[in-house]
């Protein structure tokens, strides 16, 4: 596994471990709160390994940049724009 992949990776599971405890405290269930990963300012290639590593559902707050990566990652990637 390549350096960034797994740094990407190690984030992605303390955050679902975060989402975890949160949800646990607010007495709800984990599958009901949806992880939106935002992508401003990072390259496709971390959007990429994300997909890889199971992420759909995507964030950008500008169009110049969303319009560029969304094409780029396949079509069942979910796009939010905030």
């Amino acid at each position: 596994m390549s350096d960034r992949k797994s740094q990407l990776s190690k984030n992605l599971t303390d955050i679902h471990l975060k989402i975890d405890a949160a949800a646990q405290r607010a007495s709800r269930n984990p599958s009901e709160i949806k992880l939106i990963v935002v992508t401003k300012t990072f390259p496709v290639s971390d959007i990429e390994i994300l997909y890889e590593l199971g992420v759909r559902d995507f964030g950008e707050n500008r169009d110049q940049e969303g319009s560029v990566k969304a094409p780029l990652l396949p079509s069942d990637a979910i796009w939010h724009f905030q």
